[in-house]
């Protein structure tokens, strides 16, 4: 017989409620029109991409407008052992500083990098700060740019 109480324990502590949102949504995915939007954080983590590599997932909920409750998803793989991840993980340190907590940005391998992004969602969402999101395109990529911060 299955524990599944295992499963609840290691489930993302925001999962029960991002599908609630999608259960209450058209079923239906489409990535939300470039532009801004007023969001909180609802979860951001460090984890594994499909292919191995180490990938910083943010999910953000809109709170305000026409998209109100829409999920939007930044998924950044910061290291593929190539010429380009200074400026992969350069990219997401920038990221995580435009957030202003009050931890100190940096990268000191991947050990202390999980803790300092499990540090920074927390200070985020037990300030239940919210940000305005600016989505662009470069390069056939969506950029994600925090142009300004509300807090409680």
């Amino acid at each position: 017989m299955s524990n599944w109480a295992d499963f609840d324990n290691k489930m993302d502590k925001n999962f029960v409620n991002d599908v609630k949102n999608i259960e209450t949504s058209s079923g239906v995915f489409e990535e939300l029109p470039l532009g801004t939007y007023e969001v909180a954080i609802s979860s951001m983590e460090l984890k594994e991409s499909k292919k191995g590599y180490p990938m910083v997932t943010t999910v953000f909920k809109v709170v305000e407008g026409r998209y109100t409750n829409r999920l939007i998803f930044k998924n950044s793989v910061v290291y593929m052992g190539d010429e380009n991840d200074k400026l992969r993980m350069n990219s997401e340190l920038n990221f995580l500083k435009s957030l202003d907590t009050t931890k100190s940005v940096s990268f000191e391998g991947f050990v202390k990098f999980e803790k300092l992004i499990e540090e920074i969602f927390d200070e985020i969402e037990t300030d239940k700060i919210e940000y305005l999101l600016r989505i662009s395109e470069r390069n056939g990529f969506r950029i994600y740019t925090i142009e300004d911060i509300f807090e409680d």
